[in-house]
């Protein structure tokens, strides 16, 4: 059986992420997850470096907001705490999401630019891949 802790996380990571510089717009946000089938999209600043995470609750929580206060990336974004350098493994993928309780994490190289992402998804398809 392979090892999870010995499997590179750019083995299962999306390397084709769709992402957001912080002052795009809600709407068309909500248009890129709905065309790209996805859950969440990363902001990134000027350099390609995460800053924040954008989810479907955020947006959804922002659509019932009557001020215009939310209606760009930054305005609705989770503050990004969390990545995983691409040096990481499965493993260390898999204990960040139970420990955070999130099913997405930025995955970046040494400069802290995004090069990928990884989902719980991610780690469940790599999971059943496994020879028993």
């Amino acid at each position: 059986m392979i090892e999870s802790n010995l499997v590179p996380i750019t083995d299962i990571m999306t390397r084709h992420v769709t992402c957001a510089p912080r002052d795009m717009h809600v709407d068309e946000l909500t248009k890129r997850m709905i065309r790209d089938h996805i859950g969440c999209i990363p902001v990134v600043d000027e350099a390609g470096r995460p800053i924040g995470m954008v989810t479907k609750l955020d947006l959804v929580e922002a659509s019932g907001r009557e001020d215009l206060a939310f209606r760009t990336a930054t305005d609705v974004m989770m503050p990004l705490a969390m990545t995983l350098g691409d040096h990481a493994t499965v493993a260390h993928a898999a204990k960040l999401m139970a420990s955070e309780d999130v099913h997405h994490v930025p995955v970046v190289d040494r400069e802290r630019r995004l090069v990928g992402i990884v989902s719980t998804l991610d780690v469940v398809r790599w999971l059943a891949s496994v020879p028993e």
